[in-house]
């Protein structure tokens, strides 16, 4: 299996995460930028991550490639605590919401510098962060006792939140989500994939 993903993608790095969670063997990861055009040769959207497997098949979305490595080789452990709990599966929802309002405001913060951002925009990105993080922050006890794909999403957008959006602050506003990190941080599948 090829795993292509790109250092900087929360997308990837929650692909990646949960590999390492899972230890998956047999997996060699391919650092690539999602703008090289040979990557639409095998995934059409021309979007990183995507997953070659042995067959050729290609799985193209980082949460269905996660479905993937989570069925094939974490007899579904990390997706389990999941099922037929609407509260948890509204939590991923919203954490899976908030990845993409953190990548739609980096690209906004890109396109400022062709002149083409938009402030509205922005600042509805900024708005549903804010929202979010409070509700997500109010669902923490929602999280399973064994860390699962949404310890894994929570990780993952904290820390590109950090990494992409440094002066959002969060940790200054959201004390309980500032100690989730600060008791998970440390974990080895964060810490092997944390964007150079």
């Amino acid at each position: 299996m090829l795993l292509y993903y790109s250092d900087a993608s929360p997308y990837a790095r929650l692909v990646r995460v949960t590999a390492r969670e899972l230890e998956v063997d047999g997996l060699n990861e391919v650092c690539c930028s999602p703008f090289d055009d040979e990557i639409r040769q095998s995934n059409p959207l021309g979007k990183v991550p995507f997953l070659l497997l042995g067959s050729g098949q290609t799985l193209v979305d980082s949460q269905l490639i996660c479905h993937y490595l989570d069925s094939e080789f974490g007899n579904h452990t990390l997706h389990l605590p999941l099922a037929q709990h609407w509260g948890r599966q509204n939590l991923n929802m919203v954490l899976q919401g908030l990845l993409d309002a953190a990548v739609a405001l980096r690209v906004e913060h890109t396109r400022a510098d062709e002149g083409t951002s938009s402030d509205f925009w922005q600042q509805r990105y900024l708005n549903g962060l804010e929202a979010g993080l409070v509700e997500v922050e109010r669902s923490l006890s929602l999280l399973p006792e064994e860390w699962a794909i949404l310890d894994i999403k929570l990780a993952c957008l904290l820390e590109y939140l950090d990494f992409r959006h440094p002066d959002f602050g969060w940790r200054k506003r959201f004390d309980k989500l500032k100690a989730w990190h600060e008791a998970n941080h440390d974990r080895a599948s964060l810490i092997a994939t944390r964007p150079q």
